[in-house]
């Protein structure tokens, strides 16, 4: 039978004899991330290991759309972790956090105030705070300083945050010195000056990031060209590599630098990383389409492409017709990268998808990013996104789901929300989407969502088609971690508890895939019920 069903749902009565109804690994009291659960009538904040009622504003309460932080809002002011600040909430910004995963600190600011978790943090530059991209947990500026985030919040003395770079490579350096755990790096007692993110000098040397000397280079004169290409009076270098170009033809050196590649020419070869010679490609009309690996010369467009049979990386060709020379005239990639165009063709890399004979307005379109290119709409009408898996062409509901486009014109799009993953509605139903539209028993009038995949309408509480206790004055109190997997090799699936009360008492339904247990607890709150629930809060 349990084969056989995709959905199994126990429902026990009267079983609170039970020393642990609890059960898991976890060494958090409540579920591990910090959360607020909105009820009808009340607002609850969780975390790991605190629970706390929250007075709020209900009218006005609202989030973050990612709160990993565990702030809040409503007219009166802020919530962080639960706990009240009278402030201003305009301009509110997570800025980052520490890496003391044990319990992280956060750093986030309003229109005229930065913080440290509940603490102003004073003398910076509110306007321009903010995280140095891909150091967020350890170094953060604002247009005067570099600050360093570890234990404590400190300004680096003598740092310049407006030319500090913006890398994802294990150095922080601004146009001064380069730096690590918040001071300025030495290599034989002396400051080292950046170079870019491979190299940095002194007077007499230059090293590489693991401060081992690089032979040959000349500190007098190198330069940074790009993230991994520099340049001194001999040489053009990749990292610490040489590269075949001449002194001769140093005034046309041009490099690309960007994502996974990294291309250098000098206006005769182009060569990848310091000495792949790319034959395939016109040194002269060379290019990199903005944020992507690809690459165009005047004779098409390109993608590197692996070949298993041969066991060779290729430059492959983008199926266009070439009509006229490629350059950044008649050719653009769209800001999402999912579609590149020339001329009148767009080409969908990802779908290996070609569209051809585009209207003047559909290329306008792609170009603002309000167009998707499809196989079930007329592609001619913009498109609203409503999030990153659906949208309205058409004024059809179309979702874009593991690589497929399905249209939905049995939903009307003016009423459309997402109550919960594939669980949507309108104005008149409640729809399941996977495996295929079914309208579910839900009343779509009344319907809203409750964490952890519940959906809630008028009379009662479900998970997808399944009804499981009255809605009557429910509330969800709490969620426990259940059980967490141990290692890679573990096919359990995790759990978790939730804890609801309603008119008829309490309950506790433990959810994991694809099963869930409803346990009916009685009609009065017990302690005894769990060692989870001893001192818990009720109102």
């Amino acid at each position: 039978m349990k084969k056989l069903l995709p959905l199994l749902l126990l429902l026990t009565f009267g079983s609170t004899q039970a020393q642990t109804l609890i059960q898991g690994f976890s060494q958090c009291t409540y579920l591990e991330s910090p959360l607020y659960i909105i009820n009808d009538n009340s607002i609850i904040y969780q975390d790991c290991k605190v629970r706390k009622i929250v007075y709020a504003d209900r009218a006005t309460f609202r989030q973050p759309k990612y709160n990993e932080i565990g702030v809040a809002m409503d007219k009166n002011g802020i919530y962080f972790q639960g706990t009240f600040m009278a402030i201003d909430t305009t301009g509110f910004q997570v800025v980052g956090r520490n890496n003391n995963y044990g319990g992280y600190t956060w750093l986030w600011k309003t229109r005229n105030k930065a913080y440290c978790n509940l603490d102003e943090i004073t003398g910076v530059d509110v306007a321009t705070f903010s995280a140095i991209e891909c150091q967020n947990g350890q170094y953060f500026k604002d247009k005067n300083s570099i600050y360093y985030f570890e234990t404590k919040f400190v300004k680096i003395e003598g740092s310049d945050g407006a030319s500090v770079n913006k890398t994802c490579s294990g150095w922080v350096y601004d146009k001064n010195y380069v730096y690590a755990e918040g001071k300025p790096l030495l290599y034989n007692g002396k400051k080292l000056k950046p170079v870019n993110e491979s190299l940095a000098k002194t007077a007499s040397a230059v090293v590489n990031r693991q401060l081992q000397p690089i032979a040959g280079m000349d500190a007098a004169t190198i330069k940074g060209l790009s993230r991994s290409y520099s340049m001194d009076k001999n040489f053009v270098y990749w990292h610490n590599e040489k590269t075949p170009i001449k002194p001769a033809s140093f005034k046309n050196v041009k490099v690309w630098d960007q994502v996974n590649r990294a291309y250098v020419s000098d206006g005769i070869h182009v060569y990848a990383g310091a000495k792949m010679l790319e034959k395939d490609f016109d040194a002269k009309t060379f290019g990199m389409l903005p944020h992507s690996d690809f690459c165009y010369d005047k004779n098409g467009v390109y993608e590197r492409q692996w070949i298993e049979a041969k066991e060779i990386v290729i430059n492959a060709k983008f199926p266009f017709n070439y009509t006229t020379p490629v350059s950044k005239a008649n050719m653009f990639i769209t800001d999402n990268s999912r579609y590149i165009v020339y001329n009148d063709q767009a080409y969908d890399p990802w779908d290996k998808k070609l569209y051809k004979n585009l209207t003047l307005e559909q290329v306008s379109l792609l170009n603002q990013g309000k167009l998707e290119l499809n196989d079930v709409h007329s592609n001619t009408s913009p498109v609203t996104w409503i999030n990153q898996v659906f949208y309205i062409q058409d004024n059809i509901i179309t979702w874009r789901n593991a690589g497929k486009v399905q249209q939905f014109k049995e939903i009307d799009a003016a009423s459309f929300s997402i109550l919960n993953y594939n669980i949507v509605k309108d104005k008149s139903h409640v729809y399941n989407l996977y495996p295929k539209l079914t309208v579910l028993p839900i009343d779509a009038a009344t319907a809203t969502v409750l964490q952890g995949g519940f959906i809630k309408d008028r009379d009662s509480v479900y998970f997808n088609d399944k009804k499981l206790l009255s809605s009557k004055d429910v509330e969800l109190l709490a969620i426990f971690p259940g059980y967490r997997m141990g290692c890679s090799q573990d096919t359990r699936y995790p759990s978790d508890y939730y804890f609801f009360r309603n008119t008829e008492g309490y309950y506790l339904i433990e959810t994991t895939h694809p099963e869930f247990t409803v346990k009916f607890l009685g009609k009065e709150f017990k302690e005894s019920w769990d060692p989870k629930l001893v001192g818990f809060v009720l109102e």
